[in-house]
């Protein structure tokens, strides 16, 4: 009889933990399982190569980041559900941005940004000074 109340405890233990770790699979890419994607263009419609793309979920502060491949695309997965938003930026260029996406559980959404050239302003000033000498210069003599 004692054997088989121990028998019994095991397996009710070996099937609630079976459960649980169920349970925690199932829930666990529901809570991280979104994905957020797209494309960084120029102005003409050119990829952006090697941009930098950040992803900051609006709640949490916390922040991921990519860089953008040959086609200019990116992509940021295993994402929680929330607000987020987006910022590209790269040398050459001016950042641009993008708030208020939401994603829900296990969704995947696209977005892309157009980033614009930069507008460069270059100041040069050039400053000389003669410095008097002390000596005067010597005569020739002919």
């Amino acid at each position: 009889m004692t054997q088989l109340l121990t028998r019994t405890r095991s397996r009710i233990a070996a099937m609630t933990l079976s459960i649980l770790v169920l349970l925690f699979a199932v829930a666990l890419p529901a809570q991280t399982g979104s994905k957020l994607a797209g494309t960084i263009l120029d102005t003409q419609g050119k990829a952006v190569v090697n941009a930098t793309v950040s992803v900051k979920n609006s709640a949490t502060g916390a922040v991921r980041s990519t860089h953008t491949d040959a086609n200019g695309s990116y992509s940021v997965d295993g994402l929680a559900a929330g607000n987020y938003s987006i910022e590209a930026i790269a040398t050459g260029f001016a950042k641009a941005s993008k708030s208020s996406v939401t994603l829900t559980a296990g969704q995947s959404q696209q977005v892309g940004l157009a980033l614009h050239i930069n507008d460069v302003t270059q100041q040069i000033e050039v400053r000389h000074r003669l410095h008097r000498g002390t000596s005067r210069p010597q005569r020739r003599l002919h």
